[in-house]
Protein backbone atom coordinates (compact mmCIF):
# COMPACT_ATOMS: atom_id res chain seq x y z
CA UNK A 1 0.00 0.00 0.00
CA UNK A 2 1.58 3.31 -1.11
CA UNK A 3 -0.09 5.81 1.21
CA UNK A 4 1.25 9.28 0.46
CA UNK A 5 4.01 10.06 3.02
CA UNK A 6 2.46 13.40 3.97
CA UNK A 7 -0.94 11.75 4.45
CA UNK A 8 0.65 9.01 6.55
CA UNK A 9 2.12 11.69 8.84
CA UNK A 10 -1.26 13.40 9.38
CA UNK A 11 -3.52 10.33 9.50
CA UNK A 12 -4.20 10.79 13.21
CA UNK A 13 -5.22 14.40 12.53
CA UNK A 14 -7.56 13.26 9.74
CA UNK A 15 -9.08 10.73 12.14
CA UNK A 16 -9.59 13.44 14.77
CA UNK A 17 -11.31 15.61 12.17
CA UNK A 18 -13.62 12.74 11.27
CA UNK A 19 -14.50 12.14 14.91
CA UNK A 20 -15.15 15.86 15.46
CA UNK A 21 -17.57 16.00 12.53
CA UNK A 22 -19.18 12.68 13.52
CA UNK A 23 -19.86 13.86 17.08
CA UNK A 24 -21.60 16.99 15.81
CA UNK A 25 -23.88 15.87 12.94
CA UNK A 26 -26.24 18.20 11.15
CA UNK A 27 -29.05 17.52 8.70
CA UNK A 28 -29.23 18.80 5.12
CA UNK A 29 -29.07 22.60 4.74
CA UNK A 30 -28.53 22.86 8.51
CA UNK A 31 -24.80 22.15 8.40
CA UNK A 32 -23.94 25.55 9.92
CA UNK A 33 -21.43 24.37 12.51
CA UNK A 34 -19.87 21.80 10.17
CA UNK A 35 -19.52 24.35 7.38
CA UNK A 36 -17.90 26.92 9.65
CA UNK A 37 -15.50 24.32 11.05
CA UNK A 38 -14.47 23.26 7.54
CA UNK A 39 -14.13 26.86 6.33
CA UNK A 40 -11.92 27.77 9.30
CA UNK A 41 -9.73 24.72 8.70
CA UNK A 42 -9.27 25.61 5.03
CA UNK A 43 -8.41 29.21 5.90
CA UNK A 44 -5.79 27.88 8.28
CA UNK A 45 -4.18 26.24 5.23
CA UNK A 46 -4.21 29.62 3.42
CA UNK A 47 -6.78 28.29 0.97
CA UNK A 48 -9.23 30.84 -0.45
CA UNK A 49 -12.68 30.14 1.01
CA UNK A 50 -16.23 30.98 -0.05
CA UNK A 51 -19.07 30.14 2.31
CA UNK A 52 -22.83 29.95 1.89
CA UNK A 53 -22.77 28.43 -1.59
CA UNK A 54 -26.10 26.67 -2.01
CA UNK A 55 -27.12 27.86 1.48
CA UNK A 56 -24.54 26.01 3.58
CA UNK A 57 -21.95 24.75 1.09
CA UNK A 58 -18.25 25.62 1.35
CA UNK A 59 -15.82 26.02 -1.54
CA UNK A 60 -12.06 26.20 -1.11
CA UNK A 61 -9.79 27.26 -3.98
CA UNK A 62 -6.09 26.39 -4.06
CA UNK A 63 -4.26 28.31 -6.79
CA UNK A 64 -0.94 27.09 -8.09
CA UNK A 65 1.75 29.75 -8.06
CA UNK A 66 2.61 29.04 -11.71
CA UNK A 67 -0.66 30.58 -12.86
CA UNK A 68 -3.94 29.36 -14.25
CA UNK A 69 -2.90 27.60 -17.45
CA UNK A 70 -2.80 24.16 -15.88
CA UNK A 71 -5.64 21.76 -15.00
CA UNK A 72 -8.69 22.98 -13.09
CA UNK A 73 -9.73 20.12 -10.81
CA UNK A 74 -12.72 19.80 -8.48
CA UNK A 75 -12.97 17.39 -5.54
CA UNK A 76 -16.35 17.07 -3.82
CA UNK A 77 -17.31 15.73 -0.38
CA UNK A 78 -20.76 15.72 1.23
CA UNK A 79 -21.32 17.03 4.78
CA UNK A 80 -24.87 16.21 5.92
CA UNK A 81 -26.07 13.56 8.35
CA UNK A 82 -29.27 11.53 8.69
CA UNK A 83 -32.28 11.62 11.08
CA UNK A 84 -31.24 8.40 12.87
CA UNK A 85 -30.54 7.78 16.55
CA UNK A 86 -26.99 6.44 16.86
CA UNK A 87 -26.41 3.07 18.53
CA UNK A 88 -22.67 2.53 17.86
CA UNK A 89 -21.50 3.18 21.42
CA UNK A 90 -18.35 4.82 20.02
CA UNK A 91 -16.50 7.44 22.06
CA UNK A 92 -17.12 9.90 19.24
CA UNK A 93 -20.87 9.12 19.05
CA UNK A 94 -23.33 11.77 18.05
CA UNK A 95 -24.03 14.41 20.67
CA UNK A 96 -27.38 15.17 19.01
CA UNK A 97 -30.27 12.84 19.77
CA UNK A 98 -31.88 11.55 16.59
CA UNK A 99 -29.14 12.74 14.22
CA UNK A 100 -26.07 10.77 13.16
CA UNK A 101 -23.54 10.31 10.38
CA UNK A 102 -24.84 6.97 9.18
CA UNK A 103 -23.61 7.28 5.58
CA UNK A 104 -19.97 8.25 6.06
CA UNK A 105 -20.15 11.89 5.05
CA UNK A 106 -18.00 12.65 8.09
CA UNK A 107 -15.29 10.43 6.60
CA UNK A 108 -15.71 11.88 3.12
CA UNK A 109 -15.20 15.41 4.45
CA UNK A 110 -12.25 14.39 6.63
CA UNK A 111 -10.48 12.67 3.71
CA UNK A 112 -10.87 15.75 1.55
CA UNK A 113 -9.61 18.05 4.28
CA UNK A 114 -6.58 15.81 4.72
CA UNK A 115 -5.93 15.93 0.98
CA UNK A 116 -6.34 19.71 1.02
CA UNK A 117 -3.68 20.03 3.72
CA UNK A 118 -1.30 17.84 1.74
CA UNK A 119 -1.88 19.65 -1.55
CA UNK A 120 -1.63 23.09 0.07
CA UNK A 121 1.84 22.21 1.36
CA UNK A 122 3.23 22.45 -2.19
CA UNK A 123 1.69 25.00 -4.56
CA UNK A 124 4.40 24.70 -7.21
CA UNK A 125 1.96 23.87 -9.98
CA UNK A 126 -0.17 25.53 -12.63
CA UNK A 127 -3.94 25.59 -12.47
CA UNK A 128 -6.37 25.34 -9.57
CA UNK A 129 -7.79 22.73 -7.24
CA UNK A 130 -11.31 23.39 -5.95
CA UNK A 131 -12.49 21.66 -2.78
CA UNK A 132 -16.28 21.40 -2.74
CA UNK A 133 -18.03 20.61 0.54
CA UNK A 134 -21.66 20.00 -0.35
CA UNK A 135 -24.75 20.17 1.85
CA UNK A 136 -27.93 18.12 1.65
CA UNK A 137 -26.82 15.13 -0.40
CA UNK A 138 -29.32 12.98 1.50
CA UNK A 139 -32.05 15.33 0.29
CA UNK A 140 -30.75 14.99 -3.29
CA UNK A 141 -30.80 18.78 -3.58
CA UNK A 142 -27.49 20.14 -2.30
CA UNK A 143 -25.50 19.74 -5.51
CA UNK A 144 -28.09 21.54 -7.61
CA UNK A 145 -28.39 24.27 -4.98
CA UNK A 146 -24.65 24.92 -5.19
CA UNK A 147 -24.69 24.93 -8.99
CA UNK A 148 -27.70 27.26 -9.08
CA UNK A 149 -25.79 29.52 -6.69
CA UNK A 150 -22.96 29.90 -9.19
CA UNK A 151 -20.56 27.12 -8.16
CA UNK A 152 -19.24 26.49 -11.65
CA UNK A 153 -19.82 30.04 -12.86
CA UNK A 154 -17.52 31.42 -10.19
CA UNK A 155 -15.07 28.50 -9.99
CA UNK A 156 -13.52 27.16 -13.18
CA UNK A 157 -13.63 23.36 -12.94
CA UNK A 158 -12.94 21.12 -15.95
CA UNK A 159 -12.88 17.81 -14.08
CA UNK A 160 -14.67 16.94 -10.87
CA UNK A 161 -14.48 13.79 -8.74
CA UNK A 162 -16.22 12.42 -5.65
CA UNK A 163 -15.60 9.47 -3.32
CA UNK A 164 -18.22 7.47 -1.42
CA UNK A 165 -17.43 4.63 0.96
CA UNK A 166 -19.09 1.25 0.46
CA UNK A 167 -19.13 -1.18 3.43
CA UNK A 168 -20.33 -4.04 1.23
CA UNK A 169 -16.81 -4.37 -0.19
CA UNK A 170 -13.43 -4.83 1.53
CA UNK A 171 -10.67 -2.26 1.89
CA UNK A 172 -8.50 -2.16 -1.20
CA UNK A 173 -11.50 -2.38 -3.52
CA UNK A 174 -12.78 0.26 -5.92
CA UNK A 175 -16.30 -0.09 -7.29
CA UNK A 176 -16.61 1.98 -10.44
CA UNK A 177 -17.95 2.02 -13.97
CA UNK A 178 -17.99 4.38 -16.90
CA UNK A 179 -21.20 5.53 -18.51
CA UNK A 180 -24.49 5.26 -16.60
CA UNK A 181 -23.38 4.21 -13.11
CA UNK A 182 -26.19 5.12 -10.69
CA UNK A 183 -29.90 5.56 -11.26
CA UNK A 184 -31.79 8.79 -11.59
CA UNK A 185 -34.67 9.38 -9.19
CA UNK A 186 -38.13 10.91 -9.46
CA UNK A 187 -40.45 11.60 -6.52
CA UNK A 188 -44.21 11.77 -6.76
CA UNK A 189 -47.24 12.57 -4.64
CA UNK A 190 -50.74 11.43 -5.58
CA UNK A 191 -53.87 12.94 -4.02
CA UNK A 192 -57.14 11.03 -4.37
CA UNK A 193 -60.23 13.10 -3.63
CA UNK A 194 -63.33 11.11 -2.67
CA UNK A 195 -66.52 11.69 -0.68
CA UNK A 196 -66.48 10.89 3.01
CA UNK A 197 -69.25 9.27 4.97
CA UNK A 198 -70.20 6.51 7.40
CA UNK A 199 -68.27 3.27 7.02
CA UNK A 200 -71.55 1.36 7.25
CA UNK A 201 -72.89 3.08 4.12
CA UNK A 202 -70.10 2.96 1.50
CA UNK A 203 -72.66 3.31 -1.31
CA UNK A 204 -73.09 6.93 -0.24
CA UNK A 205 -69.35 7.62 -0.43
CA UNK A 206 -66.44 7.69 -2.83
CA UNK A 207 -63.71 5.76 -1.05
CA UNK A 208 -60.25 7.23 -1.80
CA UNK A 209 -58.53 4.34 -0.02
CA UNK A 210 -59.99 1.89 -2.52
CA UNK A 211 -58.86 4.15 -5.38
CA UNK A 212 -55.36 4.40 -3.99
CA UNK A 213 -55.19 0.67 -3.38
CA UNK A 214 -56.27 -0.07 -6.94
CA UNK A 215 -53.55 2.18 -8.30
CA UNK A 216 -50.86 0.59 -6.11
CA UNK A 217 -51.92 -2.85 -7.35
CA UNK A 218 -52.02 -1.71 -10.97
CA UNK A 219 -48.60 -0.10 -10.70
CA UNK A 220 -46.94 -3.32 -9.59
CA UNK A 221 -47.30 -4.68 -13.11
CA UNK A 222 -46.24 -1.50 -14.90
CA UNK A 223 -42.48 -2.04 -14.84
CA UNK A 224 -42.72 -5.75 -15.64
CA UNK A 225 -45.28 -5.34 -18.45
CA UNK A 226 -44.63 -1.87 -19.90
CA UNK A 227 -40.83 -1.55 -19.86
CA UNK A 228 -38.14 -3.64 -21.53
CA UNK A 229 -36.40 -6.15 -19.23
CA UNK A 230 -33.09 -4.61 -20.32
CA UNK A 231 -34.14 -1.19 -18.91
CA UNK A 232 -33.53 -1.28 -15.13
CA UNK A 233 -36.39 0.48 -13.37
CA UNK A 234 -37.97 0.44 -9.91
CA UNK A 235 -41.37 1.97 -9.10
CA UNK A 236 -42.10 1.99 -5.36
CA UNK A 237 -44.87 3.43 -3.22
CA UNK A 238 -43.42 4.43 0.11
CA UNK A 239 -46.25 6.28 1.85
CA UNK A 240 -50.05 5.89 2.04
CA UNK A 241 -51.95 8.22 4.38
CA UNK A 242 -55.70 8.44 4.79
CA UNK A 243 -58.30 8.81 7.51
CA UNK A 244 -58.11 8.82 11.30
CA UNK A 245 -61.21 6.91 12.42
CA UNK A 246 -62.53 3.34 12.43
CA UNK A 247 -66.02 4.20 11.27
CA UNK A 248 -65.51 7.01 8.77
CA UNK A 249 -64.63 6.59 5.13
CA UNK A 250 -62.21 9.48 4.63
CA UNK A 251 -62.45 12.20 2.03
CA UNK A 252 -58.88 11.96 0.81
CA UNK A 253 -55.98 9.55 0.43
CA UNK A 254 -52.40 10.70 -0.16
CA UNK A 255 -49.80 8.42 -1.72
CA UNK A 256 -46.11 9.06 -2.28
CA UNK A 257 -43.30 7.15 -3.89
CA UNK A 258 -40.24 7.10 -6.07
CA UNK A 259 -39.29 5.93 -9.53
CA UNK A 260 -35.67 5.07 -10.29
CA UNK A 261 -34.27 4.28 -13.70
CA UNK A 262 -31.15 4.31 -15.84
CA UNK A 263 -33.21 5.49 -18.83
CA UNK A 264 -34.57 9.07 -18.52
CA UNK A 265 -37.19 8.41 -21.23
CA UNK A 266 -39.00 6.09 -18.82
CA UNK A 267 -39.60 8.97 -16.42
CA UNK A 268 -41.95 10.58 -18.94
CA UNK A 269 -43.78 7.30 -19.43
CA UNK A 270 -44.22 6.64 -15.71
CA UNK A 271 -45.49 10.16 -15.13
CA UNK A 272 -48.10 9.67 -17.85
CA UNK A 273 -49.04 6.25 -16.50
CA UNK A 274 -49.58 7.55 -12.96
CA UNK A 275 -51.57 10.58 -14.12
CA UNK A 276 -53.76 8.72 -16.63
CA UNK A 277 -54.39 5.68 -14.43
CA UNK A 278 -55.23 7.65 -11.28
CA UNK A 279 -57.57 9.94 -13.23
CA UNK A 280 -59.34 7.05 -14.95
CA UNK A 281 -59.84 5.13 -11.70
CA UNK A 282 -61.12 8.23 -9.93
CA UNK A 283 -63.53 9.29 -12.68
CA UNK A 284 -65.03 5.81 -12.80
CA UNK A 285 -65.85 6.05 -9.10
CA UNK A 286 -66.94 9.68 -9.09
CA UNK A 287 -63.78 11.06 -7.49
CA UNK A 288 -60.74 12.91 -8.75
CA UNK A 289 -56.94 12.61 -8.58
CA UNK A 290 -54.04 15.05 -8.70
CA UNK A 291 -50.43 14.11 -9.40
CA UNK A 292 -47.31 16.05 -8.42
CA UNK A 293 -44.38 14.39 -10.24
CA UNK A 294 -40.84 15.73 -9.78
CA UNK A 295 -37.57 14.75 -11.44
CA UNK A 296 -35.30 14.97 -8.42
CA UNK A 297 -31.97 13.72 -9.71
CA UNK A 298 -30.61 12.67 -13.11
CA UNK A 299 -28.81 9.44 -13.94
CA UNK A 300 -25.19 9.62 -12.78
CA UNK A 301 -22.98 9.15 -15.83
CA UNK A 302 -19.26 8.64 -15.24
CA UNK A 303 -16.91 9.97 -17.91
CA UNK A 304 -14.71 7.16 -19.36
CA UNK A 305 -11.48 9.21 -19.23
CA UNK A 306 -12.09 10.33 -15.66
CA UNK A 307 -12.93 6.75 -14.68
CA UNK A 308 -9.69 5.46 -16.22
CA UNK A 309 -7.73 8.15 -14.36
CA UNK A 310 -9.36 7.17 -11.05
CA UNK A 311 -8.52 3.49 -11.62
CA UNK A 312 -4.88 4.27 -12.50
CA UNK A 313 -4.53 6.52 -9.45
CA UNK A 314 -6.00 3.86 -7.15
CA UNK A 315 -3.38 1.41 -8.42
CA UNK A 316 -0.72 3.92 -7.41
CA UNK A 317 -2.12 4.05 -3.88
CA UNK A 318 -2.81 0.34 -3.27
CA UNK A 319 -0.57 -2.31 -4.79
CA UNK A 320 -2.87 -5.31 -4.40
CA UNK A 321 -6.03 -3.45 -5.31
CA UNK A 322 -9.19 -4.80 -6.86
CA UNK A 323 -11.44 -3.05 -9.36
CA UNK A 324 -15.09 -4.12 -9.44
CA UNK A 325 -17.31 -3.06 -12.32
CA UNK A 326 -20.86 -3.92 -11.19
CA UNK A 327 -22.67 -6.38 -13.42
CA UNK A 328 -26.00 -4.90 -12.37
CA UNK A 329 -26.86 -1.20 -12.32
CA UNK A 330 -26.73 0.57 -8.97
CA UNK A 331 -30.30 1.73 -8.39
CA UNK A 332 -29.31 4.07 -5.57
CA UNK A 333 -29.11 7.76 -6.43
CA UNK A 334 -26.40 10.39 -5.94
CA UNK A 335 -26.94 14.07 -6.65
CA UNK A 336 -23.27 14.37 -7.62
CA UNK A 337 -24.85 13.51 -10.98
CA UNK A 338 -25.62 17.22 -11.37
CA UNK A 339 -21.95 18.17 -10.94
CA UNK A 340 -20.66 15.93 -13.72
CA UNK A 341 -23.25 16.97 -16.25
CA UNK A 342 -21.39 18.65 -19.09
CA UNK A 343 -17.89 18.06 -17.71
CA UNK A 344 -15.42 15.25 -17.22
CA UNK A 345 -15.77 13.53 -13.87
CA UNK A 346 -16.75 10.41 -11.99
CA UNK A 347 -18.05 9.06 -8.72
CA UNK A 348 -15.73 6.58 -7.02
CA UNK A 349 -16.96 4.01 -4.51
CA UNK A 350 -14.27 2.64 -2.18
CA UNK A 351 -14.66 -0.59 -0.21
CA UNK A 352 -14.72 0.15 3.51
CA UNK A 353 -14.99 -3.23 5.21
CA UNK A 354 -11.91 -4.53 6.99
CA UNK A 355 -11.24 -7.36 9.41
CA UNK A 356 -13.48 -10.17 10.58
CA UNK A 357 -16.17 -7.97 12.11
CA UNK A 358 -18.29 -6.64 9.21
CA UNK A 359 -19.33 -3.00 9.26
CA UNK A 360 -23.11 -2.51 9.17
CA UNK A 361 -24.40 -1.13 5.90
CA UNK A 362 -25.08 2.54 5.23
CA UNK A 363 -28.09 4.21 6.90
CA UNK A 364 -27.88 1.78 9.82
CA UNK A 365 -27.91 3.05 13.41
CA UNK A 366 -24.80 0.94 14.19
CA UNK A 367 -22.78 2.04 11.16
CA UNK A 368 -19.54 3.93 11.72
CA UNK A 369 -17.07 4.99 9.05
CA UNK A 370 -13.96 2.80 8.94
CA UNK A 371 -11.01 5.01 9.93
CA UNK A 372 -8.63 2.69 8.06
CA UNK A 373 -10.11 4.09 4.84
CA UNK A 374 -9.14 7.68 5.68
CA UNK A 375 -5.49 7.58 4.50
CA UNK A 376 -6.50 5.58 1.41
CA UNK A 377 -9.12 8.09 0.31
CA UNK A 378 -6.97 11.13 1.09
CA UNK A 379 -4.02 9.62 -0.80
CA UNK A 380 -6.28 8.85 -3.76
CA UNK A 381 -7.32 12.51 -3.94
CA UNK A 382 -3.67 13.60 -3.91
CA UNK A 383 -2.69 11.04 -6.53
CA UNK A 384 -5.48 12.08 -8.91
CA UNK A 385 -4.35 15.69 -8.56
CA UNK A 386 -0.71 14.72 -9.12
CA UNK A 387 -1.50 12.74 -12.27
CA UNK A 388 -3.49 15.65 -13.69
CA UNK A 389 -0.61 18.00 -12.81
CA UNK A 390 1.84 15.70 -14.58
CA UNK A 391 3.61 14.47 -11.44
Amino acid sequence: MAIHPYIADITSEIRDIRHEIHANPELGFLEVRTAKWIADYLRGLEIEVREGVGRTGVVGTLRGRRGGEGPHIGFRADMDALPIHEETGAEHSSTKDGVMHACGHDGHSAMLLGAAKCLASDTDFAGTITFIFQPAEELLSGAKAMIDDGLFDDHHVDRVFSIHNDPKFPLGTMVIGDGAFMAGADHFDLFFQGLSGHAARPEECVDPIVLGGQLVTLAQSYVSRQTRPTDPAVLSFTRFKSGDSYNVIPERADLSGTFRTMNPVLSDRVECFLRDSSSALSRAAGGSATLDYRRVCPVLVNDPEATALAIQSFGDVIENHKIIRPENPIMGTEDFAYMIQGRSGCLIRLGANGGSDPIPNLHNDRYDFNDDLLPIGASLWVRIADRLRGR
